[in-house]
């Protein structure tokens, strides 16, 4: 398993925005559009954030849906904001302040789309498989994120804590056409880990 992962792992980045849904891929958003969706790292009930005509929950520890966002300028909190349309960003909250952090997305249905989020404070985290030993995605900073496209496959994660230890994940059907997130929250040393299929919320 570990070596069909390894020959399966191919970097791709893309700016184009088909973000990842139960049916594959969402349709584009309009012109005027992104996708924007929430993750809160305090595991503490919060407001539900408004950004224009959109209200974004906000839910103790959780990774939220996808929501259309009419590109502009908002304020976030203390922290004022940007989003360009045909974009995808992830809002983190809970922290000292929030962080919007821009998601890359796949727009290859052969394959399936890996994103590591390191929120956890001053240490570069790696993404591995659950034995550590083979690296998926290396040297993620603190509040940022990369990516990697990878071929379907059942796989078990794990990340690699700045002690060297792995913290891992169950096995996961990674399936071809989908995207998923793997978020570290809390201590470097002793992160918590989820992973969770992305989704959208698409107007009716």
């Amino acid at each position: 398993m570990l070596a069909r992962l390894l020959v399966a792992l191919t970097l791709f980045y893309s700016p184009a925005l088909a973000q990842e849904t139960l049916e594959l891929y969402a349709p584009p958003p309009p012109k005027d559009a992104a996708y924007v969706r929430v993750i809160e790292i305090s595991g503490k009930e919060q407001a539900a954030l408004t950004l224009g005509a959109v209200t974004l929950p906000q839910v103790a520890g959780t990774v939220g849906a996808y929501a259309l966002v009419t590109e502009g300028e908002y304020k976030v909190g203390e922290l004022s904001v940007k989003i360009e349309a045909a974009h995808a960003y992830t809002l983190v909250t809970g922290g000292a302040t929030p962080v919007l952090l821009e998601d890359p997305v796949s727009d290859n249905p052969a394959k399936a789309m890996l994103i590591f989020y390191n929120l956890t404070p001053a240490a570069e985290l790696a993404l591995t498989t659950a034995d550590g030993k083979t690296e998926v995605l290396t040297a993620v900073a603190p509040n940022s994120q990369k990516s990697r496209a990878v071929n379907g496959i059942s796989a078990a994660l794990g990340i690699r804590t700045v002690s060297g230890s792995i913290s891992a994940l169950p096995a996961t059907e990674l399936s071809r056409g989908r995207a998923y997130s793997i978020i570290a929250t809390g201590s470097a040393e002793h992160p918590t880990v989820q992973l969770v299929e992305n989704k959208v919320d698409l107007p009716e």
